[in-house]
């Protein structure tokens, strides 16, 4: 049996090598194209419900024109195309719909800060509202300022809600999740303050009675001599 020469063992090397490189350009493609076939397959069933009220109306039949033109390229001429060309339909596609999902999500993130804002004031209203023995020593002018703190966050967040109800999906948020939850954090951070105010000292003992003063003899008039004089004739 010959003996396998050191020139042959690179050839199987580079050989092997290519194979793999082959498969991963085989996966990566197959990936990219699965991919290309999810983006339009998504955004054009969002068009119709959950991003239906983030995009003008007179906008809706150009996008839905042109995630068809690139499905009929991806089952027609994109068949069996390469990674770059799948990719390359990709990029076409997502600025058209990444503005779209990016407000879509906003509107998500904030209406779960809402939601979670609303749960924290509540929250921090038991805090004030604590009978705990621990905190018997805030006042209720404390109480009642840190009740009124939260009140105006309240109104805060119901006349933004408002407004926003009046601009449309497509149009920039009034506010956003990051501003609603600072300014909860902020609030938490007075209410802490509050709440967390240090229990005073009591107050120091009276001191104790001053013992009472001795009468002290009078050198000058011992009061012997005073009864001795008073013996006289």
């Amino acid at each position: 049996m010959e003996k396998t020469t050191q020139k042959e063992l690179d050839s199987y090397f580079e050989i092997e090598c290519k194979m793999k490189n082959q498969d991963r350009v085989i996966f990566e493609t197959y990936e990219r194209k699965n991919e290309l076939e999810s983006l339009i397959y998504n955004n054009k069933e969002k068009l119709g419900s959950s991003y239906k009220n983030f995009v003008k109306p007179e906008d809706v039949q150009n996008l839905l024109t042109i995630l068809e033109t690139a499905n009929t390229w991806l089952y027609e001429e994109g068949q069996n195309s390469s990674k770059g060309m799948y990719v390359e339909k990709i990029d076409s596609l997502r600025p058209h719909f990444e503005p779209i999902a990016r407000r879509y999500q906003q509107a998500e993130e904030l209406k779960e800060s809402y939601y979670l804002a609303q749960l924290a004031l509540d929250q921090l209203t038991n805090q004030l509202r604590s009978t705990d023995a621990k905190h018997s020593h805030i006042t209720v002018e404390e109480r009642t300022a840190g009740a009124e703190e939260i009140e105006k966050l309240k109104q805060v967040f119901a006349n933004s809600q408002k407004l926003q109800a009046t601009i449309a999906g497509w149009e920039n948020p009034v506010t956003s999740a990051h501003e609603v939850n600072n300014h909860v954090k902020e609030l938490e951070s007075k209410i802490k303050k509050i709440m967390g105010k240090p229990v005073p000292p009591p107050p120091a003992p009276p001191a104790p009675p001053a013992p009472p003063k001795e009468d002290k003899p009078n050198p000058a008039n011992p009061a012997g001599s005073a009864n001795g004089a008073g013996d006289k004739m």
